[in-house]
């Protein structure tokens, strides 16, 4: 049978609510490849240690981002990659690297930032076959399995996140309403921005 290459990644995803609605962040990648305000969940790419690599280079994966874990891979081989993604060896678990530099280098919130500053709880897996927007990778099938999370800030660090959303009109970091991320768009700065529904989130709350 001949191999099918497919894109796998594997992120780790955060639900924030915050007054009632749902924090998300703009892309800053997607922002200079299309010039479009796109926005989702905080989290991102999880890293493979040393011994996760020599296990995905024996498996025939092909490494597309450093050590990030998006890869190509032989579709056959993907149940093979999940196997050993809930087993939970050879990998980065969990969003706190990837929360502190969304919220101090790329969009900087906070001055500084550390996981005293919020908690997390294990909503569970997703997995998802989709069609990739990634610049660089659009339009290209992508599966991915994914670690999701709920989120909850300190009392100070949540006035923070507030006063930065106010103060910036939602641009970089947004507090989206129930009906803007079930119309999955919003204004920002007079312009259309785009956000995520949060539909895998919330069938897992059910």
């Amino acid at each position: 049978m001949s191999k099918k290459n497919v894109r796998v990644s594997s992120a780790a995803l955060v639900l924030c609510e915050i007054d009632e609605k749902y924090l998300q962040v703009m892309s800053l990648t997607k922002l200079e490849a299309t010039g479009k305000r796109k926005y989702s969940p905080l989290g991102g790419a999880l890293e493979m240690t040393e011994e996760g690599r020599l296990f995905l280079t024996e498996l025939g994966a092909e490494f597309l981002e450093g050590n990030d874990l998006r890869i190509m891979l032989d579709e056959a081989k993907y149940p093979e990659y999940k196997d050993w993604f809930l087993a939970g060896e050879g990998r980065e678990h969990g969003p706190v690297r990837e929360i502190i530099e969304e919220l101090t280098k790329e969009h900087p919130v906070f001055e500084t930032l550390s996981a005293d500053d919020f908690t997390l709880e294990t909503l569970g897996i997703n997995e998802r076959r989709k069609v990739s927007e990634r610049p660089g990778y659009e339009g290209e099938l992508t599966l991915s399995v994914q670690e999701f999370y709920r989120l909850t800030f300190s009392e100070s660090a949540e006035a923070t996140m507030k006063s930065y959303c106010a103060t910036h009109g939602n641009d970089g970091v947004a507090l989206v309403s129930d009906e803007e991320r079930l119309a999955k768009t919003f204004i920002v700065s007079g312009e259309k921005a785009s956000c995520r529904d949060l539909e895998d989130f919330m069938a897992l709350l059910q």
